[in-house]
């Protein structure tokens, strides 16, 4: 949107190239905007959380430049220090407000855009010709803190993978090995990966990230049966 407004909301996350940021009277949200533009903050305000763009996809050059925001001009500084107005619009200096909503590079993470691509741009992707999966965040600028904070997850999930593999290779070669043996049944690759996605549909469950998860298929098919 050129132009993106968040008035009354509650618990949401908001991702999005905008030209103009403006929030009003929302509590416990986060806002990942794209922007050149200093954000302006109206009225009561509570438990929000500004912090740099999160989500890339095939997309995404060509809908940042759609709505007017250049990528490569993003100041950090201002986008940070928003404008802050009361409920009557006259301008409030707090310039420690401005830095409690500040997320934490800690708690910064990337978001997957659900898109279909058609055929040719997916495998460009695949071939690395195009926009990378996200986990790196390809071409989306970030401040310096927010990009080291964001390679160290990037690293950690890398030795995690290695770690998984290396357990399913070993698994797999002693269920080889005792195949005609003694018959007892070890854990195989395919065990460890059932153990690993029961785990996180129980967190999707638990944490109450499993409504997002049905709302994503719901638009999906809304999206493929109005043939768009």
């Amino acid at each position: 949107a050129c132009s993106l407004s968040v008035v009354g909301c509650g618990r949401v996350t908001v991702i999005a190239s905008s030209y103009r940021f403006r929030v009003t009277n929302s509590i416990d949200s986060y806002f990942h905007v794209l922007t050149n533009s200093r954000p302006t903050i109206v009225g009561d305000n509570r438990g929000i959380f500004f912090a740099p763009y999160n989500a890339q996809y095939v997309y995404f050059d060509r809908d940042t430049e759609a709505v007017c925001v250049n990528k490569k001009d993003v100041d950090w500084d201002t986008y940070f220090s928003p404008f802050l107005m009361d409920s009557r619009g006259m301008m409030i200096s707090d310039a420690e407000k401005s830095k409690t909503m500040r997320l934490s590079p800690d708690k910064f993470l990337p978001f997957a855009v659900p898109i279909s691509a058609d055929r040719q741009l997916s495998q460009k992707v695949a071939r690395g010709d195009s926009t990378s999966p996200l986990l790196s965040l390809v071409d989306v600028p970030l401040p310096e803190d927010y990009k080291t904070a964001l390679d160290t997850k990037t690293s950690q999930v890398d030795e995690l993978r290695r770690m998984i593999r290396a357990a399913q290779e070993e698994r797999d070669k002693e269920t080889q090995d005792d195949e005609g043996g003694n018959g007892v049944r070890r854990v195989t690759g395919s065990d460890i990966q059932s153990i690993v996605q029961e785990y996180f549909r129980e967190w999707l469950v638990s944490s109450g990230n499993m409504r997002q998860i049905h709302d994503l298929v719901r638009l999906e098919q809304e999206f493929l049966s109005e043939g768009l």
